[in-house]
């Protein structure tokens, strides 16, 4: 598990650099920066090998999980038993993880620009495009398989590792795991409670609540004439009394629920009123202490 975390937070880090180039180049250098993408990734894999792997340090990831590369080289130090990489296996290493998959990005890359697949089937372009996917359909199939054998062993995380008998070893094996579960655990029980919420909330009558707790106090005599009005009592749509989130829609100033006139719009951008017919282009919002249609009454009276 250690070997995995090590390799997934090694990835974010790449990930982390390039979304920081992407913030500074927006300004100006994107079409630098999309033109030459494949370019700036493998330079920037290629300086942290070399202050890490070529240097015999462990890469950030594997620093935090108490991890390094051993390999057949001789051992680093007569305390700790652990073989260091040869300059073969290093140079090999820095090849096959980051020159190889550069070469082969670009030529992908070359051939959907020129749309190689279209040549006639004789054709040494068509020919060279289906032996560039045919090898990469067998280094993936190869490496599914490779995985799941080192899930049994946990030898080797990668086939270049064990191409290159290159090994993964903690660098003191009496050390606890640093990480703690603590945050996940929490991060976890927030985002069920949150999609639980998401789901449950708008399936509530929030105001039927309010007009039983009223009814139970024995308000509802005493400011039924506070309310939306009496033609604001139900939804057109959805007929439910009184109404969830009320708006307006514009401009016939009907009342409905807003998530009933929001689905309504965002299904069909030409929607109609439910009532008269007349296209909706907007809703407002309404309180309990509105009525419905005194913007309509102030505005005739404006008028007249």
């Amino acid at each position: 598990v250690n070997q995995l975390d090590a390799a997934t937070l090694d990835d974010d880090l790449h990930r982390l650099l390039w979304v920081g180039l992407e913030r500074i180049c927006r300004f100006g250098l994107q079409r630098f920066l999309h033109t030459y993408q494949a370019e700036i990734k493998a330079l920037l894999r290629l300086l942290i090998f070399w202050q890490t792997v070529w240097n015999h340090v462990p890469t950030p990831g594997m620093e935090l999980q108490n991890l390094l590369l051993t390999g057949t080289g001789a051992f680093r130090s007569r305390e700790r038993r652990h073989r260091s990489l040869t300059r073969q296996q290093r140079v090999l290493y820095g090849v096959l993880t980051i020159s190889i998959p550069w070469v082969a990005e670009r030529i992908k890359s070359h051939m959907l620009e020129w749309q190689w697949i279209h040549f006639s089937r004789g054709s040494i372009r068509k020919m060279v495009y289906k032996l560039v996917y045919s090898l990469e359909q067998t280094w993936d199939a190869l490496s599914v398989v490779h995985f799941l054998w080192f899930l049994s062993g946990g030898k080797y995380r990668s086939l270049v590792e064990r191409l290159l008998r290159i090994r993964v070893a903690y660098v003191n094996p009496r050390a606890h795991r640093a990480l703690s579960f603590e945050f996940m655990n929490q991060y976890l029980v927030w985002r069920t409670v949150a999609r639980f919420l998401l789901f449950a909330i708008p399936l509530i009558d929030f105001g039927g609540i309010l007009l039983s707790i009223r009814s139970a106090l024995g308000l509802q005599e005493r400011e039924s004439g506070s309310g939306l009005g009496e033609n604001a009592d139900e939804c057109r749509i959805c007929q439910i009394s009184p109404v969830t989130v009320p708006v307006r829609s514009e401009p016939c100033g009907h009342v409905f629920c807003y998530t009933c006139i929001r689905s309504l719009r965002m299904e069909n951008f030409s929607a109609t009123c439910p009532a008269c017919g007349v296209r909706l282009v907007g809703e407002r919002r309404l309180t309990y202490g509105q009525h419905p249609h005194s913007q309509s009454e102030s505005e005739s009276q404006s008028q007249s």
